[in-house]
């Protein structure tokens, strides 16, 4: 079976605790949700996560989508 699902405009964020135990829920979707593009979100994540403590190595991952995607269940 395949779908497409309707998913313009949906951020999703794949991230270490590198980040997350530097910034708030809150704060990250506020980031996300202003920036431009995921290249502008995550550098300003990092430099975010960095000025608040930035004690562990920090890996993310931005998804944008722009259109529909579509899904392939077995």
């Amino acid at each position: 079976d395949s779908y497409t699902v309707d998913c313009e405009g949906v951020r999703i964020l794949l991230c270490s605790d590198g980040l997350s135990n530097h910034i708030d829920n809150a704060e990250i979707g506020e980031i996300i949700s202003k920036c431009e593009n995921a290249e502008s979100a995550i550098n300003t994540l990092i430099d975010k996560a960095n000025e608040n403590g930035g004690s562990d190595n920090i890996t993310a991952i931005l998804i944008i989508t722009d259109g529909n995607a579509a899904f392939t269940e077995d």
